[in-house]
């Protein structure tokens, strides 16, 4: 499953664009049953490229049985009855970063953020990829509309040789 944004380029699919995202694709289908596509804000014209390999592309995914869990990208809230019903909802698309200073030197930290939102448990993902720093969620302005929301209460996990538990977000300096 692969949390949006697959693609980087919104108007046009390039050579370049074609053969890496179809080897990832092929990559990923050798190694698992099903691959899923949840679309990110990037994959405006993302389906030629999944039809080629028979992929679906949702804008939401539920991983288990239960369907308590919903992966979306986090650029838009859905108004499907199905996702409504999710108790954690999983989103990408903003990548939430912490920047932590030592007197003059700063440095900036991949995290989890996990809080609510309308009730429900909300996780917000790093970027996997390590040249995407993401965004830092204490200075920089937040574009997910799950996290347009006072945030001092989410939880912040960093993200290095392994996880990190920082504590709330308020009480980070």
């Amino acid at each position: 499953m692969i949390n949006g944004d697959l693609k980087h380029e919104f108007g046009k699919i390039s050579t370049q664009e074609w053969r890496e995202t179809l080897k990832i694709l092929d990559l990923l289908s050798s190694r698992v049953k099903k691959v899923v596509l949840v679309k990110g804000n990037h994959d405006t014209i993302l389906e030629p490229i999944a039809r080629m390999r028979e992929i679906s592309i949702v804008d939401f995914y539920f991983p288990g049985k239960k369907k308590d869990i919903c992966i979306t990208h986090g650029h838009k809230i859905w108004k499907d009855p199905e996702f409504r019903r999710a108790k954690t909802i999983i989103i990408g698309n903003e990548h939430p970063s912490i920047s932590i200073r030592d007197g003059v030197k700063s440095e900036l930290y991949k995290c989890f953020l996990v809080g609510k939102w309308n009730g429900k448990k909300l996780v917000a993902m790093p970027s996997i990829l390590p040249i995407i720093e993401g965004t830092d969620v204490r200075r920089e302005k937040i574009l997910s509309p799950y996290l347009k929301q006072p945030l001092k209460d989410f939880e912040v996990f960093v993200v290095g040789d392994k996880v990190y538990r920082f504590g709330k977000l308020e009480d980070l300096k």
